[in-house]
């Protein structure tokens, strides 16, 4: 039954505003974003199906578009509107105009990055750009896509870091598969860098590898 047809207590749009939008379910959050069902299913229809193929919320946030539209009754419109809400929590999560952010800790770091990172699918480097205080003065993107030497250069990160009033840097990158253990590559060029970082004088205080719920410090495990 169409949504237009149910009792008017039941319906998403009035129990949000009678009750709150916390009020309502997960499904009844997407059919408010979704709008409209099709001839066969309403609206909270469509949003359990969501909930259903891609498990959880989580896994419906990592959704591509074009796997969105798989679902019938989600065309291109509805995608991209479930694609945009998901895309500006993370963006509202990683937020740095809320408040200045010191990384003085690997939980700290990973509280940072976390919303950054967990959810990709490839691989990104970053360095955190430190005053004396370990104030995140920049995060610097280094690079996208798989982990390489020739990619993620001492020289590049340095040119950059050496722009800033910079006391001290930490690495982070993530792993996509979920396993959050450091590879030889991953120590070698942390290795690198420390090394070049002494050359500059500036201090790499840690690596932190960021997973989906757990992340490994280098400095915690004493590889640097």
């Amino acid at each position: 039954m169409k949504i237009k047809y149910w009792p008017e207590n039941e319906r998403p749009r009035e129990r949000a505003r009678n009750y709150g939008i916390e009020s309502l379910s997960n499904a009844e959050l997407l059919a408010i974003i979704i709008g409209k069902g099709t001839k066969d299913l309403s609206a909270v229809d469509l949003g359990r199906e969501l909930l259903r193929r891609f498990k959880n919320l989580k896994g419906l946030g990592n959704a591509h578009i074009e796997d969105l539209k798989k679902i019938k009754g989600i065309k291109d419109a509805k995608a991209l509107a479930i694609s945009a809400v998901f895309e500006l929590a993370r963006r509202y999560q990683s937020s740095k105009e809320e408040r200045k952010w010191v990384l003085s800790s690997p939980e700290e770091v990973y509280d940072y990055y976390s919303p950054k990172l967990s959810h990709l699918t490839h691989e990104e480097f970053h360095v955190a750009i430190l005053d004396t205080r370990n104030t995140l003065i920049k995060d610097h993107l280094v690079s996208k896509g798989i982990l390489d030497a020739t990619v993620v250069h001492p020289r590049e990160i340095f040119m950059e870091v050496l722009r800033y009033p910079c006391a001290g840097i930490i690495l982070v990158h993530n792993h996509p598969g979920g396993n959050p253990e450091p590879s030889d590559e991953d120590i070698g060029l942390t290795r690198r860098i420390v090394e070049a970082g002494r050359i500059f004088g500036i201090d790499v205080l840690d690596h932190v590898i960021v997973c989906q719920g757990k992340y490994v410090s280098f400095r915690a495990r004493s590889i640097i």
